[in-house]
């Protein structure tokens, strides 16, 4: 026989209003944040063909659109993408070699 769920008398509202206060001082901030005008490349660039070559570091074939380079932010993220890969294979593996 299944019993219904009970509330709990004793709740500690301080962590609940930290992270209230701690919500709103980051929204004021995003929403008061001045980010200047809107810069993007120009119209008919060949956006993938650059991040190729400047990924392969292709020196012969000049990228169309000048980057700061896209290599190393790319590395970043497949290195905390693969730790994340690794991480949930080590949560998800069963204790004890159970079938």
């Amino acid at each position: 026989m299944t019993t219904k769920p009970e509330l709990s008398k004793n709740i500690d509202v301080l962590p609940g209003l930290a992270a209230l206060a701690l919500f709103a001082a980051m929204a004021v901030a995003i929403l008061s944040a001045n980010f200047g005008p809107i810069q993007g490349f120009e119209a008919g660039a060949a956006i993938t063909r650059s991040i190729g070559y400047a990924l392969f570091n292709l020196e012969r074939a000049a990228p169309v659109v000048t980057s700061e380079g896209f290599l190393m932010p790319f590395l970043a993220v497949a290195f905390v993408l693969d730790a994340a890969l690794g991480a949930a294979v080590m949560l998800a593996r069963r204790e004890g070699g159970e079938e």
